[in-house]
Order: structure tokens, then C-alpha cells, then sequence
């Protein structure tokens, strides 16, 4: 289905839960916008054609809100007072202790938090974790005059002649709505097909959207919000194409900056796209080639040599390292190299396949990738080494809570992210651990407390937060639980849709009891 413009409806659904029933309040379907004039329409494609298609994705979003908010519960740290387990997941003496240099976390889905020096930690490890690149002076950003002003792009968005940004619509009345909005609404920001929307969910009128961009033919795979940076006069989001080509977008003051243009870094598609925990500049993306790459948000692009391949002094090129990428990963470029001028800050190669997906664990020191090639990853990020390969992963990744049990189902992910110990040794590939599939029979089942029907198509990711839990299918169609003070919200994108449900009430849920 093809719209112009959002439409809001009000259609009746429910299910039931233990606490009582959720009513479906509304449906919110955003405009799915055509292909561009000057793309040629595909008539009747052949399903077997082995030509490479356009990357493409279903609806995406990110959620967030201007207000400061108290910082939530660390949720992975289950272990009680009176434990006799280590507060750290550190599990070997060799593990040494970190500065309080990353306090701040920062993702798309809403899961900033903000650790306090004073008091005890209701995270040893989350307040532990140095900060990424640390040590290279290099990589420090520049400071402003005004250490509350932050920089802008450089680029106008809506006076911009750009071939790459078709056209974009502002509301209105956007000064005025961003004025007499309330500071705890929720802004969304989608990504659907070349269309790019962000939202006021506060709003009376939420299908009016507060800006609407229509790119000419990359699509946007993936967006990202960077909590640390953002207050009620900035926002810094990141945004991956099917090209390759990264944006920098400020949309208070409507500027952008491009990366990586016409894919001078690197030409596959970005699959996904994270603002690295604490950092207000770096940021990471998996390219499709199995690359991830770090950019610096203002720093110039550079072609990209791997650093291996540079030549040597007597004139020779050196030659490439042989790497086993179930093993180790390939650092094309490391965060502690002394060339830092220009883009990109650090290139790692993990596969010869694509990447789906990956998510930074809650102690802010490690990283889980899973890619085409079935294997799920666990990368010390800060140390840039591979720590664990586990086979047979496919989808996509959540680190919000432990897992107490693994439930047996068709498909795999992963939903904790704990490290074995790294042991020290003269080969990076001896301190990898390899863990085989496990089997069937030694697989714990859990049970679940509600089943609902969310999608036709098999869901392939998954993402815990304080308030939602956000799901989404390989078709783009999604669903996402949200939770406030006086309604639990779905918000399910099924083509476009974001649906609205109604939690019930205390005193409802009482009298069921």
C-alpha cells in the first residue's frame, strides 16, 4: 500500500493478560512513499533472478524524550545482597580494574542511563568501563566556547541541492509545536523505505509529522539516537543507507553532514548503525561486506587503505595478514592508530558475509555481533580483540536481562552478553573461545506467560527497555510494548503501522483478582 500521508484510525482489537485485558486505542499507519520518478518500475521481477537487489528494510524506530528522567535499575545485575558471587563479570584475576571514564550509555531504543559517583553502584561494572579509544589524545574532542552549546552540521537540510535528498517537507507550525509540546512527550523517529519521519507521539495531531525527508533512491536501514548529547534544543541522529552513505542530522536546526558520500570508505550498505556508550562524536556501523567501521561524526572522509597493506619504508607493500575470522577479528585500521585526521577512526573485518545485527553489552566493554555466516560473536570492543564464537546464530541481539533459562524455538538469538576470562598469551587466536551448538535434549524450556499472535511472519529481533519491549519481523512489521503510569501502549509497525493499547487499570485488575 502506497500512502501520502499518515493516517490515524481507531480499530478494535484486544488481547488478554494476566494482569487484564489491553484494548487497542489506535492505529497510526505512516505513509509508505513510491519509488522515485527516475527509478525505472519493476514489472512482474523473477523470483530467481541472481542479480543483487537493493538493500531494503522494514519500519524502524527510536523513541525518545528531552526530559531528564532518573536513571533505571541495573537489570542485568540480578544477584542478591547477600550473595557470595563477585559484583564484576570479571572472571579471571588477569582482568584489571577501569576508570569512571564512560558513565553514559547511549543507543537508539531509549536505553541511555547515567551512573552517579556517590553511593554504592547499582552497576559495579557499567561505571567501570574506560572510555572507547582511550588514551589516543587524538581522538578527544574538540571543546566549544560554551561547554552547553553543541556543534552543528555544516549543511543547510532544507536549502540543500544535494542529488542524494529528494525533497523535505517541514510542518507548518514546527516552531509552535516544539514550543507548547510537554517536556516529557515522546518524539519517534521511523525509517520507512526512502522516507525518513520524525514525530510528536505527544501531540493531539500525531499523524502530522514534525519533519518528513524523502531520499531520492538509497533507502535507510537504520537510524540511531545519541542520548548523551541530546537536550531540549539538540539532537544528534545518525542515519545508514542501502548505499553505504551515513548522515549526520540535527533536526532542531534542520543540518546535516554526509559520510562516507558515495561510499569512499566503504560502498555496502549499512545493515546497522550505533552510537558508541559515552561517546558524543563516534559512532559504529556493520556494512554488509562483514566490516565494521567507527566514524567520527566531524571529521572528513579519507579513501581508506588498511593500514597493513601500507608500504613499508624500503618501498616494498607489506603483506596482508592471513586471519581466521572465527577466531579473530582482522583490524584493517585500530582505534589506537596515530592517524586520526580524517575518517574512519577504526576498521574491523569479521566476516567475508554480511552483518544482521549487534548490540553493546550493559558493562559497556563488550560487543555481540551476529552475521550471515551463523556465528554470534563476542568482541572486547575497548581491547579490540575477539573473546567467543558461537555457530549457528542468526537474527538479532537484546542484552537487557540474563538468561535464567533458554527457551527452544525454531530460530536463535542472543539476549545476555557475558564474557569467559581472556587468557593472556602470544597468539590473539588461543584466547578465543570456540563454543559448539548445544543440543537439543540440554536446552532448558520457558514456558511462556502470554502468547499473542504478533505477526504472520517470524519475528527476527527483539529489544528490552525500561518502558518497551520493540519487536519486528524480517518484513518490517513490528510491535512494541510501552509501558507509563496510565496505559501500556503496542506500538506495532505492520507496514507502517504503530498501534496503541491501552493498559488496564489497578482497580480493573484488582477486582479480576
Amino acid at each position: 500500500m502506497i500512502e501520502t500521508n499518515n493516517i490515524l484510525s481507531n480499530p478494535e482489537d484486544q488481547f488478554i493478560a494476566g494482569e487484564g485485558t489491553y484494548v487497542l486505542k489506535e492505529d497510526l499507519l505512516l505513509a509508505t512513499p513510491p519509488p522515485h520518478p527516475s527509478e525505472a518500475p519493476v514489472v512482474n521481477p523473477n523470483p530467481l533472478a541472481t542479480t543483487p537487489q537493493p538493500a531494503t528494510t522494514g519500519t524502524k524506530i527510536s523513541l525518545i524524550s528531552l526530559e531528564s528522567r532518573t536513571p533505571p535499575p541495573a537489570l542485568f545485575k540480578l544477584t542478591p545482597t547477600t550473595t557470595t558471587l563477585s559484583p564484576s563479570i570479571a572472571e579471571h584475576p588477569s582482568e584489571g580494574r577501569y576508570s569512571n571514564d564512560a558513565k553514559l550509555s547511549s543507543d537508539g531504543e531509549g536505553r541511555g542511563t547515567s551512573m552517579s559517583d556517590g553511593g554504592p553502584s547499582t552497576s559495579a561494572t557499567a561505571m567501570s568501563a574506560p572510555a572507547f579509544g582511550d588514551g589516543n589524545a587524538l581522538l578527544v574532542p574538540e571543546r566549544t566556547k560554551d561547554p552547553n552549546k553543541r556543534r552543528k552540521p555544516k549543511n543547510n537540510m532544507t536549502k540543500s541541492n544535494s542529488s542524494f535528498i529528494s525533497r523535505v517537507i517541514i510542518n507548518e507550525a514546527f516552531s509552535k509545536k516544539l514550543a507548547d509540546r510537554p517536556s516529557d512527550g515522546l518524539f519517534a523517529f521511523a525509517n520507512i523505505n526512502r522516507a525518513f519521519q520524525w514525530l510528536d507521539l505527544s501531540s493531539p495531531t500525531k499523524a502530522d509529522y514534525l519533519t518528513k525527508i524523502l531520499f531520492t533512491k538509497a533507502h535507510c536501514l537504520s537510524h540511531d539516537v545519541n542520548l548523551v548529547t541530546k537536550n531540549s534544543s539538540h539532537i544528534d541522529l545518525i542515519m545508514g543507507f542501502s548505499t553505504g552513505e551515513i548522515i549526520w542530522w540535527e533536526p532542531m536546526s534542520q543540518r546535516y553532514t554526509r559520510l562516507n558520500k558515495n561510499g569512499v570508505i566503504n560502498k555496502t550498505p549499512v545493515s546497522q548503525i550505533r552510537w558508541i556508550p559515552g561517546a558524543e562524536n563516534l559512532f559504529l556501523a556493520a556494512h554488509m561486506d562483514g566490516t565494521l567501521v567507527v566514524y567520527d561524526k566531524e571529521k572528513e572522509d579519507a579513501i581508506f587503505n588498511p593500514e597493513e597493506e601500507e608500504t613499508k619504508s624500503n618501498g616494498e607493500i607489506a603483506t596482508p595478514r592471513v586471519v581466521n575470522h572465527y577466531k579473530a577479528i582482522n583490524v584493517l585500521k585500530s582505534v589506537h592508530s596515530k592517524n586520526q585526521k580524517t575518517n574512519p577512526v577504526a576498521v574491523w573485518k569479521l566476516s567475508n558475509q554480511r552483518i544482521n545485527a549487534f548490540e553493546f553489552s550493559p558493562d559497556n566493554r563488550h560487543l555481540a555481533v551476529v552475521s550471515e555466516d551463523g556465528t554470534l560473536r563476542i568482541i572486547d570492543y575497548l581491547k579490540e580483540e575477539s573473546t567467543q564464537t558461537t555457530s549457528r546464530q542468526r537474527g538479532s541481539i537484546s542484552s537487557r536481562l540474563p538468561i535464567l533459562q533458554r527457551a527452544e524455538t525454531q530460530g536463535t538469538s542472543a539476549s545476555r552478553l557475558r564474557s569467559d576470562s581472556v587468557v593472556s598469551g602470544p597468539d590473539v587466536e588461543e584466547n578465543t573461545i570456540e563454543h559448539p551448538v548445544e543440543p537439543r535434549s540440554r536446552t532448558a524450556i520457558l514456558p511462556p506467560v502470554l502468547t499473542k499472535i504478533a505477526n504472520k511472519h517470524p519475528l527476527s529481533w527483539i529489544e528490552f527497555t525500561k518502558d518497551a519491549i520493540v519487536t519486528s519481523c524480517k518484513t518490517g512489521e513490528c510491535g512494541d510494548y510501552i509501558k507509563t503510569n496510565a496505559e501500556c501502549i503496542l506500538m506495532g509497525f505492520i507496514l507502517g503501522h504503530i498501534r496503541t493499547w491501552s493498559r488496564p487499570s489497578d482497580s480493573i485488575a484488582q477486582v479480576d483478582l
